[in-house]
């Protein structure tokens, strides 16, 4: 399955320091990189007498020119990347910036989403704020965040030592097997478990922090479960290294990653255990907020996701789907509706290249319309109404139309299913039409799970 690494940037400079480490992760995942950039939907005042807004033909005007500026941006970073032969893509869309970015991850099967953290537009806020907050608690995968700071130089990316901050929940254990798929081949994986501190007392004057040469009573417990962890969890192919430490668990977790020079500190966003929780907004907030490396940050809706995903979409999805191409006209559209008995065709050009949809409810929309301006003529002709049917598809259909990538997991398929309000969607492989998943095919393969888990189960129980 080929591996996809999605880049959401802003057009500063600021926002690109997140590409070479979305280099190095395509690199060692054999990956492709999506560079994205959004355009936001913008409101422009019209300098007129009586005040309002510009004209709809202007305004389309400067979204073109938007669109054509932010491409050009992309095209010329696709450019570089791709002499460092690394496959690029580029998409541009409007739309609220976390909307897009979240709906192209799961339209386009991406694995792992890069981004900075500062930069113009709607990243100016503190790390965790406003599009950054809203893509790590909705995204159905990790989020890799790039501290952009002007001030600092950029750390070399690399993912060959990995810091694993584990509060005994299964949700952050859950973020050790993130953190194994990432890691380079022979990397250093350090858990560091961050433990309240004990009463001071005048008889020792060990330190608070940092691996010590003795293990004491109060280190025991975190110690044994960190050594289980390791020895369980982290393959042979990895090193591991555990570090228990007793403080206040941001300040303790930042120290851990200075002291084994952590290239990314690798987190859950939330954990159920422990006296203080760990959540979006306290400890991860916090770490991610201060950190001088990369947080790769893996929220609650990812882990559950990738851990209930047995699928991908190619694997359910209805082959060999009815379609109709963007030249035929609108009276072939409709007996082929009516043979099939289905509700709507995707439409593709004579390369199989996805460009549409067509439904019942573009053709009753179009029926509606001709009916009424018809019934303005003065006296319209007996066969025009079948003239007008003859009008190609392309004339009618919605673009863009629902899709999904043919490798994007099911879960995903799912929430866009919902979020869309459609029952089918278009699933393409690199723009082309390959088949359609439907309700029905999500169905068959809960069915077939079941079907799977329950293969080995008494009949009687």
């Amino acid at each position: 399955m080929t591996s996809k690494v999605l880049v959401p940037l802003d057009g500063s400079k600021l926002g690109e320091l997140a590409l070479p480490w979305a280099a190095c992760l395509a690199r060692h995942q054999a990956a492709s990189i999506v560079l994205a950039q959004a355009l936001p939907w913008t409101v422009l005042p019209y300098d007129g007498a009586m005040g309002g807004y510009v004209p709809p033909d202007y305004y389309e005007e400067v979204l073109s020119a938007q669109r054509d500026g932010a491409m050009a941006y992309l095209e010329g970073l696709r450019a570089e990347l791709s002499s460092q032969a690394l496959k690029v893509e580029v998409v541009v869309q409007e739309g609220a910036p976390g909307t897009v970015i979240l709906n192209l991850a799961d339209e386009l099967g991406v694995d792992t989403i890069v981004m900075s953290t500062r930069g113009r537009g709607g990243l100016t806020r503190a790390v965790l704020g406003s599009v950054a907050l809203e893509i790590v608690q909705n995204a159905l995968l990790p989020v890799l965040l790039v501290r952009a700071d002007s001030e600092a130089a950029p750390r070399t990316p690399s993912f060959d030592r990995l810091l694993v901050p584990l509060d005994g929940s299964l949700l952050a254990e859950r973020a050790l097997d993130v953190a194994v798929h990432v890691a380079s081949p022979d990397s250093t994986l350090t858990l560091v478990r961050v433990e309240g501190a004990p009463p001071q007392t005048n008889d020792d004057n060990r330190p608070s922090s940092g691996p010590d040469a003795g293990v004491d009573e109060s280190r025991r417990p975190a110690t044994e479960y960190l050594d289980r962890i390791a020895q369980t969890q982290v393959p042979g192919t990895l090193h591991a290294r555990t570090d228990v430490r007793l403080g206040v668990p941001p300040d303790q977790i930042l120290a851990a990653a200075s002291a084994h020079n952590a290239d990314v500190i690798v987190m859950a966003t939330h954990g159920r255990t422990g006296p203080a929780r760990w959540w979006l907004g306290s400890v991860t907030d916090s770490v991610a907020r201060r950190a001088d490396r990369p947080v790769l940050l893996v929220s609650a809706r990812a882990l559950v996701a990738r851990v209930a995903e047995s699928y991908c979409v190619g694997d359910v999805m209805t082959r060999q789907p009815v379609t109709v191409l963007d030249t035929e006209p609108l009276s072939v559209v409709l007996r082929k509706l009516l043979r099939w008995r289905v509700s709507g065709l995707p439409v593709i050009t004579s390369q199989g290249q996805l460009v549409g949809f067509v439904s019942e409810d573009e053709l009753i929309g179009w029926h509606d319309t001709v009916v009424g301006e018809l019934a303005r003529q003065a006296g319209p002709g007996p066969d025009e109404y079948v003239r007008r049917l003859r009008a190609p598809v392309a004339s009618v259909m919605t673009s863009p139309t629902p899709a999904i990538d043919e490798q994007a997991p099911l879960a995903r398929a799912t929430r866009l299913l919902r979020e869309r309000r459609t029952d089918r969607l278009a699933v393409t492989r690199e723009g082309n039409l390959v088949g359609i998943l439907t309700g029905t095919d999500i169905l068959k393969a809960m069915a077939a799970r079941l079907q799977a888990a329950s293969s080995g189960e008494n009949p009687s129980d």
